[in-house]
C-alpha cells in the first residue's frame, strides 16, 4: 500500500488497482455501513468492482446515483440524496463514498459535511482532474444561479484512494482537463514540474501510467503542503486559484458548455497575460504556455463571448473580499502571488485577449 502523505485526519493512497481498497478502509475507516454516491456514467464502469471490494468489509452497502454532468451540482440533487439517506436509515455509523470525478466529489462531500452534522467521507476519484486536485483539500460545494461552487463547505475525507489505471477508460477531453490543473500547479509552485511536463509531453499525452503517477504524486504533494498551512483559503492556498477567477466566470458564461479544465485553461492565459502586462514575466512564457496547452488540445480562446458578461461574473466570485477582486498572477514562472489592485482596464484587456 502506497501512502504518499497525510493531511489532517486522512490518508492518500495511490495504487494502480483497487485490490487494496478494502484493507485501506479497514485501517482508516471505523464504520460498519457505507453509502456509495456516484453518477450514472461512473457507476456503469466501476460500481460492481467497488461493491465487491466493500462486501469483504461490510454487509450493509447502499448506492445512490445521479445524472452525470455539471448541472447535477445543485441543491435539488443534494436534497434528493438527503431523502435517500433518510429513507434508508443512514446514521453516524455510515461512511459516504464519493465514487467519481469532481462533480461527484463536490456533491457527495457537501452531503457528508451536512447530513446529521457530518458523516465520514471517502474519496475514490475516477478522473485525472479529481485525482490531482479536487479530491484533496476538503472543498465541497454546489453551483447557484450559474455561479460556480457558491454554496459549500470545508470538510475533509478520512481516506482518498487513487487508482491511475482508470485513465485508460477516460475520454481525452476529461484527461486533458486534469492536465490543465497539473500545469496550474507547475506555473504557481514548481518550475521544475513545468519543465518536466514540457520535456515529457509526448509520453504524458500517451498516458504512460508511470508518468501519470508521478504527476499525481507531485500535484498532491504541492496541494497537501499548501492546505496544511492554509486550510481555509485565506493565504498561500489561494495560489491554487490561479486561472480560476477568470476560468469560473468563463465556465458560467458558457453555461457549462466548457468543462472545468477547458475553462481553467483559458483562465490561466488571462492570468499569464496580466502577469506579462504588469511586467512580472517575459511575453515568451505566455506563448510558451499557449503552445503547451494547445499540444494537450486545451483551449486558450473563448470566441463569441461578451467580455463584459465575463467581468460581471467575476464581480460575483465567492473569493472576493470587501469588494476587492482577488487575482492570482505569476511573480515568476513557478511562483504565484495574490493581488487585489488590478485596474478594470487591465482586467478587460486580459479578457479581450482570449475572447477576440
Amino acid at each position: 500500500m502506497s501512502i504518499i502523505g497525510s493531511i489532517f485526519r486522512y490518508k492518500i493512497v495511490i495504487k494502480d488497482n483497487f485490490d487494496e481498497l478494502a484493507e485501506a478502509i479497514r485501517m482508516h475507516v471505523k464504520v460498519n455501513k457505507f453509502c456509495i454516491i456516484s453518477d450514472d456514467n461512473v457507476a456503469s464502469l466501476y460500481l460492481k468492482q467497488i461493491k465487491d471490494k466493500l462486501n469483504t468489509v461490510s454487509n450493509c452497502i447502499v448506492v445512490k446515483c445521479f445524472k452525470a454532468g455539471e448541472k447535477s451540482k445543485s441543491l435539488e440533487v443534494v436534497s434528493n440524496i438527503y431523502n435517500f439517506l433518510f429513507e434508508n436509515g443512514v446514521d453516524k455509523d455510515c461512511a459516504i463514498i464519493a465514487l467519481g470525478g469532481g462533480v461527484v466529489g463536490d456533491v457527495a462531500g457537501f452531503v457528508a459535511a451536512t447530513y446529521k452534522r457530518g458523516l465520514k467521507l471517502i474519496h475514490i476519484p475516477t478522473t485525472f482532474l479529481s485525482q490531482v486536485d479536487s479530491c484533496i483539500g476538503g472543498k465541497n460545494g454546489v453551483n447557484f444561479k450559474n455561479n460556480k461552487n457558491m454554496i459549500g463547505s470545508f470538510y475533509h475525507p478520512i481516506l482518498i484512494y487513487i487508482n491511475p489505471i482508470v485513465m485508460e477508460k477516460l475520454d481525452y477531453l476529461q484527461f486533458s482537463s486534469g492536465l490543465a490543473e497539473v500545469i496550474k500547479y507547475a506555473l504557481v509552485a514548481d518550475l521544475q514540474l513545468y519543465d518536466f511536463i514540457k520535456i515529457n509531453k509526448k509520453v504524458i499525452k500517451g498516458r504512460s501510467i508511470h508518468l501519470l503517477k508521478e504527476l499525481i504524486y507531485k500535484s498532491c504533494a504541492i496541494k497537501i503542503d499548501m492546505v496544511k498551512s492554509d486550510e481555509r483559503d485565506m493565504g498561500v492556498r489561494r495560489l491554487l486559484n490561479f486561472g480560476h477567477t477568470f476560468g469560473h466566470a468563463i465556465e458560467g458564461v458558457s453555461k457549462y458548455g466548457l468543462n472545468h479544465g477547458q475553462s481553467i485553461s483559458i483562465g490561466m492565459i488571462c492570468a499569464i497575460y496580466l502577469s506579462v502586462k504588469l511586467g512580472n514575466i517575459p511575453k515568451k512564457y505566455l506563448y510558451d504556455t499557449i503552445r503547451l496547452l494547445h499540444y494537450f488540445e486545451l483551449p486558450t480562446k473563448f470566441y463569441g463571448a461578451d467580455s463584459k458578461d465575463i467581468f460581471d461574473m467575476i464581480i460575483n466570485d465567492k473569493k472576493n473580499i470587501n469588494g476587492n477582486i482577488n487575482f492570482i498572477i505569476l511573480k515568476d514562472v513557478g511562483q504565484g502571488v495574490v493581488i487585489d489592485d488590478v485596474s478594470y482596464f487591465n482586467v478587460m484587456r486580459a479578457i479581450d485577449f482570449v475572447t477576440h
